[in-house]
């Protein structure tokens, strides 16, 4: 199928979110709660904004690990990693990186490549890259090497 741009769109979602449902619902739930918590302290509209992106943020989590990605492994080993990667420039903290090595393991797909999912890619981080100070041309180094870790980790599976 030919997008209006003549690119070739992808066949299957990025993340297909029918592929773990369940765990999906578990993560989504338990995000909603632990977002209202936090957004408590802001009055009700923070509560309320709080669970939206506690939801969001607790279905991708609960489909990654039921894909066996775990994110706390990911993080930790990310957080432990980025300074030796050779796009790494020191006036970047872990904070500007993380959120591009998650956007890349979380999106990943064995079914297509990164540069095929790179403009949905691009998109979510124009949308969901918080208080990171890269620009996409700079995090999508992060969000490919995130990309390329699951893929090298789920060879095996």
């Amino acid at each position: 199928m030919k997008a209006n741009n003549d690119v070739e769109a992808p066949e299957e979602a990025i993340y297909a979110p029918e592929s773990h449902p369940v765990a999906g619902g578990i993560g989504a739930l338990g995000g909603a709660a632990a977002g209202a918590a936090l957004g408590a302290g802001l009055g009700p509209l923070g509560a309320v904004t709080g669970a939206v992106i506690g939801v969001a943020c607790g279905a991708i989590a609960g489909k990654a690990i039921a894909a066996g990605i775990d994110p706390e492994a990911e993080d930790v080993y990310w957080q432990k990693q980025y300074r030796h990667e050779p796009y790494y420039e020191s006036e970047y903290a872990y904070d500007d990186y993380g959120p591009a090595y998650r956007l890349g393991w979380q999106l990943y797909s064995p079914h297509q490549s990164f540069e095929a999912a790179e403009k949905v890619m691009s998109d979510e981080w124009a949308q969901g890259r918080g208080s990171s100070k890269l620009e996409w041309n700079q995090a999508r180094h992060a969000a490919k090497a995130g990309w390329s870790r699951i893929g090298s980790l789920q060879v095996g599976d």
